[in-house]
């Protein structure tokens, strides 16, 4: 019952967004009070992020004129689960998906009833979801990079307060088949079949989310890194994983240290987002939060 409460809002929000040259693939209810997730149909990089920027314009004055309010805080609630900006991913070629390879496709046999993979020479876990030698390098390059590229994903100090086990937000740096506990869950099959980067919160800038993804990735594939075999089980209570950055201070030095960041983007907009990053971590230490208040006001 709840999304239909709101479902005058959001039906306002799939047309009126369509005529504004944002089309929208589907909307639903989310797990948390009063949260949504609205999808969009895929397209380049550049023309989605204009998109991502003109939907998160255009919902706030919808919902305004609705007497309503939005947010694209990563957590606006602590007892809520944060809200995310899932990115999806994929390289294409004259219409054709880079990451498939259908020679890796599994598949049953009509006598045995098991799968098998064709091809040789394959880690398990690319080959049986289908996945090509490039797709292999590129998610190679986003669990390699992105902990230096977080910045670019969570780029607030409440981001990271998202990033919590058991909240459907990633910790750790793994990749896996529909597994929503770790940071690259990988879905579709032939051509749609694609990365899902689930780092991101909302309060995400696409335009340099979708930069950091590309970059890291194709790292990936000029160092010819190799994704390895996917995550099988709970991420969240696997301690010998590598974590995401937990602060803001530690994502800004992260990335002030990244040699691929430097080489890729120029130092001037490294030292750019590196200060901007030291200036928010240092007006949050000065301010006076109403946790503080609630925590010593009276017991000190």
């Amino acid at each position: 019952m709840q999304p239909a409460r709101d479902e005058f809002t959001l039906r306002a929000v799939r047309n009126w967004m369509s005529e504004a040259g944002v089309p929208v693939e589907s909307s639903k209810g989310e797990w948390g009070r009063g949260q949504h997730e609205i999808n969009f149909v895929y397209d380049r990089p550049l023309p989605m992020a204009d998109m991502h920027v003109v939907f998160k314009q255009g919902i706030k004055e919808i919902a305004a004129q609705h007497l309503k309010s939005i947010t694209f805080m990563a957590k606006p609630w602590a007892n809520e689960v944060g809200s995310s900006c899932h990115i999806h991913i994929s390289l294409r070629k004259a219409g054709r998906n880079l990451f498939w390879d259908s020679r890796a496709e599994p598949q049953l046999s009509p006598f045995s009833g098991h799968e098998s993979v064709k091809g040789e020479g394959r880690k398990r876990g690319r080959a049986e979801g289908g996945g090509s030698k490039v797709f292999g390098q590129f998610l190679g390059g986003l669990m390699k990079y992105s902990p230096e590229l977080c910045y670019f994903f969570a780029p607030t100090i409440n981001a990271y307060k998202r990033y919590q086990s058991a909240s459907w937000a990633p910790t750790k740096m793994a990749w896996a088949h529909d597994n929503r506990t770790v940071g690259f869950r990988v879905v579709g099959h032939g051509n749609s079949f694609r990365i899902e980067n689930r780092m991101p919160g909302a309060d995400a800038n696409p335009y340099l989310a979708y930069a950091a993804m590309i970059v890291a990735g194709m790292a990936g594939i000029e160092e010819r890194l190799d994704c390895g075999e996917d995550y099988r089980g709970n991420a969240y209570l696997d301690p010998k994983l590598r974590g995401l950055p937990n602060s803001l201070r530690e994502a800004a030095d992260l990335l002030d240290r990244s040699n691929l960041a430097r080489q890729a983007f120029g130092d001037e907009v490294v030292d750019f987002y590196v200060h901007t990053a030291r200036l928010e971590v240092q007006a949050f230490n000065n301010a006076v939060t109403d946790w503080e208040r609630v925590r010593y006001f009276e017991r000190i």
